[in-house]
């Protein structure tokens, strides 16, 4: 089975976050490693968590990943964000590796979803089309499209501080454990539809 290493998994993570730092809007995601406490599983729990689910896939059937996001309505104040990697179901690579999904175009995608954004049926190349394709790394890097969709999310947004640690100020951090506790083995390489 090939897998994806920890320390490259991590890599591929903190490469998406600052895709999207780099952005200037929203909190800024700061990955920090999961301690013993975070439990990896998506749950309303008070800690952001991106995780690798191994084992039967509980997600959207097929899905490459998924964000769970939980807010309150009545504000529309997202309180927290999950993201599990399928893990068990697909074969994830950092590398150019044909028959394999990217890993840092999937994290990418996902913590646009985290941040609040929705997939996009309209741009193909957009990171948040709503499909992945086995092989593709182009949406490691966001296109003027994904940027404005996170800009016109938050503009004239006030960040406020909240359990799950989204920050009043922009040069602070939505904090985001990552629980980086197991790899992607083979399994398949059809396209993919990615799930929000």
């Amino acid at each position: 089975d090939a897998v994806v290493a920890t320390d490259q998994a991590r890599l591929a993570a903190e490469r998406a976050a600052e895709e999207w730092n780099a952005v200037g809007a929203g909190p800024q995601i700061i990955l920090t490693l999961a301690s013993d406490e975070v439990a990896a599983v998506a749950d309303y729990d008070g800690h952001n968590v991106v995780y690798f689910q191994r084992g039967a896939w509980s997600g959207i059937d097929g899905a490459t990943a998924q964000t769970q996001r939980a807010g309150d309505a009545s504000n529309g104040v997202l309180l927290e964000a999950d993201v599990a990697v399928n893990a068990g179901e697909i074969h994830f690579t950092t590398d150019d590796e044909p028959a394999a999904f990217d890993l840092q175009s999937t994290l990418t995608h996902e913590l646009g979803h985290a941040l609040g954004l929705r997939d996009d049926y309209e741009n193909e190349d957009a990171t948040m089309y709503f499909t992945a394709h086995a092989g593709d790394a182009s949406r490691r890097t966001l296109t003027a499209h994904d940027a404005d969709a996170l800009q016109a999310l938050y503009d004239g947004a006030e960040l406020q501080a909240g359990a799950a640690g989204c920050s009043s100020t922009g040069s602070q951090g939505w904090w985001m454990a990552l629980a980086l506790l197991a790899a992607a083995p083979l399994r398949r390489s059809a396209d993919r539809p990615r799930a929000a």
